[in-house]
């Protein structure tokens, strides 16, 4: 059980910060909970970084021999493509390399007005 908990409170301190993203985008925020569905929050993690969403099935990857690697390289592309946007790439590869804290400070790091 307590186990359970814990994935559970991972998982939440891990969309949150996405649903945050999102919202401040122009064309995102209406679909902002996405996030807090297992697999959307990829499709709307490539949504936000002008990515095409189909992309999102390099992600299955990750059962292949050497897909953690495939894996790991497009979720720091994604996470790339989100910096972009909002003009803090470096922060958003601290958001890659350090999933949930970097994830926290990259959405509270960005302002309204980079929602180009």
């Amino acid at each position: 059980m307590f186990v359970l908990l814990l994935l559970v409170a991972v998982y939440a301190l891990s969309a949150y910060p996405l649903v945050r993203i999102a919202n401040r985008t122009n064309d995102c925020g209406d679909i902002a909970w996405w996030a807090w569905v297992p697999v959307m929050n990829v499709i709307l993690m490539c949504r936000i970084g002008r990515v095409n969403g189909w992309t999102a099935l390099l992600l299955l990857c990750g059962a292949l021999p050497f897909g953690a690697l495939i894996t790991l390289g497009y979720t720091v592309y994604l996470w790339v493509r989100i910096g972009r946007r909002f003009d803090r790439t470096g922060l958003a590869v601290l958001a890659a390399a350090l999933p949930i804290i970097g994830a926290w400070i990259f959405a509270f790091a960005i302002k309204p007005e980079y929602a180009a």
